[in-house]
């Protein structure tokens, strides 16, 4: 990270963040593969959307993305960036 911050000439970063993590995340999807129209209705189950499951980790792809938020907010407490988000389609 610090020889990224010296090539920009900055001693932070405004904003990082994790691009596309649902290529990263543990696909939950009905074996059919559902309608995700009706994920957040009729399907929320299929879809792990359940209630009770909001924050499950489903497998090794969802535990990537959580070390990398972990090492994002570490980076954050030490001042190098500002803001952590995440973005996808």
């Amino acid at each position: 990270m610090n020889q990224s911050l010296a090539r920009l000439r900055t001693g932070y970063l405004d904003t990082v963040y994790l691009h596309d993590v649902e290529f990263v995340c543990t696909p939950v999807t009905p074996k059919d593969g559902g309608n995700p129209l009706r994920a957040l209705v009729e399907e929320k189950a299929g879809f792990g959307l359940a209630e009770g499951e909001e924050g499950r980790i489903w497998g090794d792809g969802d535990l990537a993305i959580l070390g990398a938020i972990a090492e994002l907010r570490k980076m954050q407490d030490e001042g190098l960036i500002t803001n952590v988000g995440i973005t996808g389609e």
